[in-house]
Parts: structure tokens; C-alpha cells; sequence
């Protein structure tokens, strides 16, 4: 496909993309920064662990509602405990993935501003 043919958004989309890269390029390839890639690792780690837990709440959703249509007491307050257990886990999670999310975007932001005011 000759690159004339090309959609003028599909132009500036490969534009940004590529301006993006340049920007990211110098951070992500310092050796001083390999602090960073532990984040983004803890980062990206813990949004896996955020989705995990997003699918454990759908099967226990299914199980307590199962609970309830039974009348099932003992059942249903067993699922409250896995419910508070799976509550508290996903918001520890939640907290720390932000928490780093926002040390890695700080520290981003801290050496592109240094880059900036080097030139």
C-alpha cells in the first residue's frame, strides 16, 4: 500500500505515536533509570493481581446470589467473609498500583523536565 493512499488521521496518529516514543525514548533507555522498569513492572504486576481479583468478585457475585435464591444462611454469611477478605485485598492492591503509578509518572515527569531545561 503506496503511503499516499493513506488516511490523513491514520498520518497523525503514526505522527504521535512516533513523537511519543521520542519523548519516552531517553528515559526508558538510561541506565541511572532502571529503578523505573522495577516500577512499571510492579505497576503492570499489580494491574494483573487488580484484574484477577475483578474476576474472583464475578464468581463469588454468582455464588452469593446463588446463596440468597437458596435461603441458605450459614452460606450466605461465609460469603460475607469472602466478600470483606476479597474487598480488603482488592483495595490494598488498588491503593499500592496507584501509589506506584504516580511514583513512576513523578519521576517521568521529573527527567523530562530536567532533559528540558538541560537543552
Amino acid at each position: 500500500m503506496d503511503r499516499s493512499d493513506e488516511r490523513p488521521a491514520a498520518v497523525a496518529h503514526r505522527a504521535t505515536l512516533r513523537d511519543g516514543w521520542t519523548l519516552a525514548r531517553t528515559f526508558w533507555r538510561d541506565r541511572t533509570e532502571r529503578g523505573a522498569w522495577a516500577l512499571l513492572a510492579a505497576v503492570v504486576s499489580l494491574t494483573f493481581a487488580v484484574v484477577w481479583l475483578n474476576v474472583r468478585f464475578s464468581a463469588w457475585n454468582n455464588r452469593f446470589y446463588d446463596t440468597l435464591q437458596n435461603h441458605d444462611l450459614s452460606a450466605f454469611w461465609r460469603e460475607l467473609r469472602v466478600f470483606a477478605l476479597l474487598a480488603a485485598c482488592f483495595i490494598v492492591v488498588a491503593v499500592y498500583r496507584q501509589y506506584l503509578q504516580q511514583r513512576l509518572l513523578i519521576r517521568w515527569c521529573m527527567r523530562l523536565t530536567h532533559d528540558l531545561l538541560q537543552r
